[in-house]
Formats: structure tokens, sequence, C-alpha cells
């Protein structure tokens, strides 16, 4: 007998976009009834909300990380704020176009499969930006030979390697799950990857010792 609290493939994430109204104060619940009429209405105006929250909290983001770092002798900062500005407003963006997208009565399959195709933009999205931190941050650690000695300029290649291979690989697990795809055999053939790129870093790294 199936145990009926055991969640199926239809109670998937997109469940957390549910209730927005228990969200709001309940003086504006009449405003928010009256807009449930108008679907139309409610998507552009959540969307609306939403680009505007997504903008504050970039904005609110950069002055708030530049006053942690303004004493930074470096651009690496900088830099790194650059490159979560557009994965910061894209999640925030993107929560409120689900919301708005269940709002406008579709079906129930054509609804979750847009939202799964927002979240699966999202998780691409931070995949990319996770390469540039990753090359961002091993280029900065090389300069430091005096402090991280096994990080050098011939190495990078090798941690950037082995660090994009485990953000695809996350990455890939994320959308496998997102999209209902069970990753277990996915998982069997990363292992061997795995172990392959391990014996590859073991004869480079003997190098340096």
């Amino acid at each position: 007998m199936q145990d009926k609290s055991t969640p199926t493939q239809d109670q998937d994430m997109t469940v957390i976009l549910n209730g927005f109204d228990q969200y709001l104060p309940d003086s504006w619940s009449p405003y928010w009834d009256y807009i449930q009429q108008i679907p139309l209405l409610g998507f552009v105006l959540i969307v609306a909300l939403g680009y505007v929250v997504a903008k504050v909290a970039v904005f609110i983001f950069s002055k708030s990380f530049n006053q942690l770092t303004k004493l930074s002798k470096n651009e690496v900062d900088d830099q790194l704020i650059e490159i979560l500005k557009r994965p910061i407003f894209l999640t925030l963006f993107f929560i409120f176009l689900g919301i708005a997208i269940k709002t406008v009565g579709l079906s129930s399959g054509l609804e979750r499969g847009l939202i799964r195709f927002l979240a699966s933009v999202l998780v691409l999205v931070w995949m990319f930006r996770g390469f540039k931190i990753l090359t961002l941050l091993l280029n900065t650690v090389s300069k430091l030979t005096h402090k991280y000695e096994i990080i050098q300029p011939k190495t990078i290649p090798l941690f950037d390697l082995i660090g994009k291979l485990l953000l695809i690989g996350l990455g890939s697990y994320i959308l496998l799950m997102l999209w209902g795809v069970d990753p277990t055999a996915w998982l069997a053939s990363a292992g061997v990857i795995g172990i392959a790129v391990g014996l590859a870093a073991k004869d480079t790294l003997a190098t340096l010792f």
C-alpha cells in the first residue's frame, strides 16, 4: 500500500510559489482578490513589482558590499560584485515571474513546464557565473605564491578544469531533479569521469613536490 505522505512527481518545487496571498497584509487582501479576477492585470502587476524589487535588491547589495570592501586595495571585490549582479537580479525577478505565471490560470502541465524552464535558466546562469568567479579567484590566488604554493600559473588550468567539472556536475544534478529525471545513472558516469580527472591531477601535482 502506497504511503499517502510520500510526495509524488507532481508535487515538485512549483508548489512553493502557491499561496502568494498569504504573505500580503490583511488590508491588501481585498485588492488582491479583485486583481485575481483579472488574471492579465495580476500578471503585469506582479512582474512589474518583481522587476522593481530585484533592481532595489541589487542596488542595496552593491552599496552594502562596496561599503564592506571600500578599504580593499585590489579590484577583485568590484569584479565579484559585477559578476553577481545579474544572477541576483534574475533570481528575484524569476521568483516573481513564477508567481505571476501561477495567477494566469494556465493548465497545470504548462504552468509546471514554464516554472521549471525558469528554474533551469537560473541554474545555468548561476553555473556560468560560477565559472567566472572560479577563474577570478584562481587568478587572484595564483598571485599569492608565498601563501598558496600549490596554485601557480601553470596549475591554474588543472584547478580550473576540476572546478568547472564540479560546477557542471552540480548544475546537471539540479537540472535533472527539476525535470523529474533520476540522476542515479548519471552520477555513476560522473564518478568515472572524476576518477579520470583525479589520476590526471595526481601526475600534474606530483611535479610540484
